[in-house]
């Protein structure tokens, strides 16, 4: 069994993925593209799919305390995904986009009563923590899952 785990070699591909769909998404946002057609390329989904690649590469790999292991890479991925998120919450208050995620509805910095401290701090790094909570939680039901069956299977 390995016992130097190689984070960058399973991460590089996926947060390069992520972080070019979240441009994408704010790009389309920032032209005024339907919801339907933006939300297509929102990174919520990689947060299910990425943890099963993880943990396939870990068994594979046959890392010591896989599913320690998985959090760590989970958090060490979107860490840089979730900063480019969160980025894209003060650019979409700096340049008050129409798009829903960014309505104050919606948990946005768009909308009545929203100071800049909101627009440019507190909302972006509440969307920011919790989803770096979000995404250990669901790497730990998705990679956890996957953890078992390629285990079992091998």
């Amino acid at each position: 069994m390995p016992t130097k785990i190689d984070y960058t070699g399973i991460i590089k591909v996926p947060v390069i993925i992520a972080i070019v769909v979240a441009v994408a998404r704010f790009a389309l946002e920032a032209s005024g593209a339907s919801t339907v057609v933006s939300m297509v390329f929102g990174v919520a989904w990689l947060h299910m799919l990425f943890p099963i690649y993880f943990a396939l590469q870990i068994v594979e790999r046959r890392y010591e305390k896989p599913f320690m292991t998985l959090m760590k890479i989970t958090a060490l991925w979107a860490l840089p995904v979730r900063i480019v998120v969160a980025i894209s919450y003060v650019l979409g208050y700096v340049y008050q986009i129409n798009s829903l995620r960014f309505q104050a509805e919606s948990g946005g910095p768009i909308g009545e009563g929203i100071t800049p401290v909101k627009g440019y701090l507190l909302l972006p790094l509440a969307n920011f923590v919790s989803w770096m909570v979000f995404a250990l939680v669901l790497s730990a039901i998705f990679g956890g899952i996957a953890l078992k069956l390629k285990k079992r299977s091998t």
